[in-house]
């Protein structure tokens, strides 16, 4: 893939559980290891319960916690990288568009 030699490398990450809870410590190393600015945001909205801490990213602190918010706070205070999130579920094509605008990603 190429990059725009200027322009910042921005990443929309939908769900923050099963699969994308562990995919999401992975982009965050990518944005730190990058030699332009990354910006990631979270967007889950769903909230961490005792019964995710079996197969999905969590602590046993993160229960009551907005998943995406639990998990864009952690890897963004352990790479250095600005903390985005939604706390809301993206369902529709329509909503995906509007909420990239929302953020300026210029779709």
């Amino acid at each position: 893939m190429k990059y725009s030699k200027t322009a910042p490398v921005k990443i929309v990450v939908l769900g923050a559980g099963g699969t994308g809870g562990y995919v999401i410590p992975h982009l965050y190393r990518l944005g730190y290891a990058s030699e332009h600015p990354t910006r990631i945001i979270v967007c889950d909205g769903d909230v961490v319960e005792q019964k995710n801490l079996i197969r999905q990213n969590f602590v046993e602190q993160d229960i009551g916690r907005n998943k995406a918010q639990a998990l864009a706070a952690r890897y963004a205070a352990a790479f250095g990288i600005e903390c985005e999130y939604r706390p809301e579920f993206i369902e529709t094509q329509e909503e995906l568009c509007a909420e990239l605008n929302k953020l300026n990603f210029n779709v």
